[in-house]
């Protein structure tokens, strides 16, 4: 039982809760449409007007994960995390470090705010951030490319 806090976290900590529990039990996925706040909108099945919160209403992971299952849950991880794997890997020799650090933090944090809202992964929050992680990524391979062509640039 989660403990008696201010009223506007609690509706987000119930539906972690409740996303939970019907993950356990359908692991799956439920499909596509059938969770979050705009499936409570348009959908009037729910017995009660707090089971809404049991299909991923209030937060954007776990929505995905009971729409979509665990399996869909892994491949997301790989890919949404692997800009900061990229980041971290070519950190250690940057000039860059401070913005590696930066970006490839703020991709974990952007993560785990997503447990507390469901708009987080919503085009206008989302697009213009992995932009610029990606233009940011895709300019650190090309670095590290001309870095290996001007060691072996002897060679010829």
């Amino acid at each position: 039982m989660l403990p008696s806090l201010s009223s506007a976290i609690m509706p987000h900590l119930w539906g972690i809760q409740g996303t939970l529990l019907s993950v356990i039990n359908n692991p799956f996925g439920y499909g596509l449409g059938t969770g979050g706040n705009i499936a409570y909108i348009n959908n009037y099945s729910f017995s009660s007007s707090s089971d809404w919160l049991s299909n991923g209403g209030e937060t954007g992971l776990l929505n995905l994960i009971y729409q979509m299952g665990l399996g869909f849950f892994i491949l997301f991880m790989i890919l949404f995390l692997y800009p900061s794997i990229r980041l971290s890997k070519t950190t250690i020799k940057s000039d860059y470090y401070s913005q590696n650090i930066l970006l490839s933090y703020a991709i974990v944090a952007l993560l785990m705010a997503s447990l507390f809202q469901e708009n987080t992964f919503t085009p206008q929050c989302i697009s213009l951030f992995f932009g610029i992680t990606g233009l940011h990524v895709g300019k650190m391979e090309i670095m590290q490319k001309n870095e290996r062509k001007r060691q072996f640039s002897f060679i010829k």
